[in-house]
């Protein structure tokens, strides 16, 4: 369909855009965050956008997978045909979908989108969800802070804001398996026995016992952070077989590129940030030495200055040359020693 402006949309406007059914699934922290948002400041639209995701709900995976091979090859065989031989109704037994057509009076370009989109966006967690035998709850974070939820095995999450968590109540599988949609940090119990399984998408973390963080990158790749323990991070196929694996070590990270649906791993360069307030040489001199282990000594004759500055991932080196810069002065370094002149 043409595009037009969100303020003109109607309900089977709103069930074709990717970015609601993101919204209303929470699978998209930058969406969710919008539609909020921008319902608030259109609530003229609260009515429409409650029917669009009634009829998105009327929709959901909630099928044998039996039956959910059977609805996507219905959906496939529509768009091929092009025809009305396989009728909206048919798609599944359990929605009011023709009622809904007929009352609109829509064509079915309408709604082949956004099935297409159910399909796409529900297939991992839908797979994924399969193979936990356990009854599955779910923790969504709508705050704007981190929510910190303890596990039944005393596993650590730390779930990030606009993000949402399915965990059993009680593991009682061999594997201890999670499925988030967002960004979170695990401190995990550790138990050899019984692997803890993080699944994001189409890849999984597997640990033992340590402390990682998964986050998004845009929309562009997953991002794993290991800081202690051992992490190994795998690429799922449809089948649910991993595709390619890395291990990782702390301070190690793994990201996954949505495009190109390839690992790549890298070392974790930690972020440095230094602040400095109406200092004088002696605070600075301690703060200098305390994270970079660098001696700073000053022989020049102007002793009684005071700084204030900020910095970022910045070294040793180049604080002292601000320093030197704006209180004009000069500096040699030596091997761990900096002497201002």
């Amino acid at each position: 369909m043409d595009k037009i402006s969100r303020e003109d949309y109607e309900v089977e406007d709103f069930i074709a855009d990717e970015s609601f059914i993101n919204y209303h699934f929470k699978s998209n922290a930058d969406d969710l965050l919008f539609w909020e948002q921008w319902l608030k400041t259109n609530p003229g639209k609260k009515i429409l956008a409650a029917e669009a995701i009634e009829m998105i709900e009327s929709l959901s995976f909630t099928i044998s997978e039996k039956e959910y091979r059977e609805e996507s090859k219905k959906i496939i065989t529509t768009i091929n045909t092009k025809s009305e031989r396989y009728p909206l109704a048919q798609l599944s037994g359990r929605t009011s979908l023709l009622h809904w057509y007929q009352r609109k009076k829509r064509t079915v370009n309408y709604i082949l989108p956004l099935l297409l989109i159910l399909v796409a966006g529900g297939y991992w967690a839908f797979q994924f969800s399969q193979r936990s035998g356990s009854k599955l709850t779910e923790t969504v974070n709508n705050s704007g802070l981190l929510l910190v939820l303890t596990l039944s095995d005393s596993t650590i999450v730390s779930l990030a804001p606009h993000s949402y968590l399915r965990y059993p109540l009680r593991f009682d599988d061999k594997d201890r398996n999670v499925y988030l949609h967002g960004n979170a940090q695990f401190n995990v119990k550790r138990n050899e026995r019984h692997p803890f399984k993080v699944y994001a998408e189409n890849i999984v973390a597997t640990v033992l016992g340590t402390v990682f963080n998964i986050k998004s990158s845009g929309d562009s790749a997953i991002v794993v952070e290991l800081s202690t323990g051992k992490l190994n991070v795998e690429i799922m196929n449809s089948s649910l077989k991993p595709e390619q694996s890395i291990l990782l070590d702390p301070n190690e990270r793994a990201v996954y590129v949505r495009n190109d649906k390839h690992l790549y791993k890298n070392p974790i360069i930690p972020e440095t940030y230094v602040s400095f307030r109406q200092n004088n040489f002696e605070e600075i001199a301690t703060r200098v030495k305390n994270v970079f282990g660098i001696t700073v000594i000053n022989k020049s004759a102007s002793k009684s200055w005071r700084f204030t500055g900020d910095f970022k991932n910045s070294s040793a080196k180049d604080i002292i040359e601000n320093i030197c810069l704006v209180k004009k002065l000069s500096f040699v370094a030596k091997g761990d020693t900096i002497v201002i002149k």
